[in-house]
């Protein structure tokens, strides 16, 4: 079984080498318009603004916990 697979994958990797220069030129060119997706998507992080603003408001409610929990241990 385990031969198999190797058999496979040393099949399929002998394929992709033997691209021709044309499909080369397109993967190559696949793979950076790829990543400029990428990077861009990095670079703008899309969270839409109802969602921030349910963040904020979840963060400001447990500063608010924290403080009141910071009292009550003061007062014991």
């Amino acid at each position: 079984m385990k031969i198999l697979i190797i058999v496979a994958l040393m099949s399929s990797m002998s394929f992709a080498q033997n691209l021709t220069p044309e499909e080369q030129k397109n993967l190559i060119e696949e793979n950076k318009m790829l990543r400029e997706q990428i990077k861009k998507q990095q670079e703008e992080p899309k969270v839409p603004a109802h969602m921030m603003e349910a963040l904020k408001k979840g963060q400001k409610f447990q500063e608010d916990q924290n403080k009141a929990l910071e009292e009550l241990d003061k007062e014991d």
